[in-house]
């Protein structure tokens, strides 16, 4: 069982095919189509030119237009500029996050060094993979790689009954 929207739709294509049909086998077709359809072409052509007339108007020149939207040579050559400081900020940005991801997991394998969790080698292990990855994404993004950091032994605790 076949809906109505089916139905309508089987009719509209069978309509389309027999137009189709009939205008491929005669020339006298094509020209009982171009007198059917000829003021609709003609009402879209008209409509668009007088859309093209309003919108540029009569005496103006595209330089006015230009002028009118704002697409002047200083325009562009300042958002030029604007895009090239936007560019820069974005690299400084990136490279400080990059600088501040080694600085900040310096910071946390040496804190676990002083409290006696990692070693030094192992902590310096760690970091040093750290320290690869960011210069990787460093080379990726185009910026300079963040320096290394050190993990250092922890600090020797004086104790005060050793002394003389």
């Amino acid at each position: 069982m076949t809906s109505a929207g089916s139905k309508i739709a089987q009719g509209v294509l069978g309509f389309a095919q027999g137009v189709l049909t009939t205008l491929s086998k005669s020339p006298f077709a094509y020209f009982l189509a171009l007198i059917l359809l000829g003021p609709f072409i003609l009402r879209g052509a008209c409509a668009a030119y007088k859309s093209y007339k309003d919108h540029f108007g009569e005496g103006k020149t595209n330089a006015d237009v230009q002028k009118e939207l704002g697409l002047t040579k200083d325009d562009f050559d300042k958002l030029a500029k604007e895009t090239k400081d936007l560019k820069q900020t974005i690299k400084d940005l990136k490279k400080a996050t990059n600088q501040k991801f080694v600085d900040r997991s310096a910071k946390q394998l040496q804190d676990r060094v002083n409290s006696n969790e990692l070693s030094v080698e192992e902590a310096q292990k760690q970091q040093d993979a750290i320290q690869r990855e960011a210069e990787n994404d460093a080379k990726e993004d185009g910026v300079e790689p963040p320096e290394p950091r050190e993990i250092n032994p922890p600090p020797v605790e004086a104790n005060s009954s050793s002394l003389p």
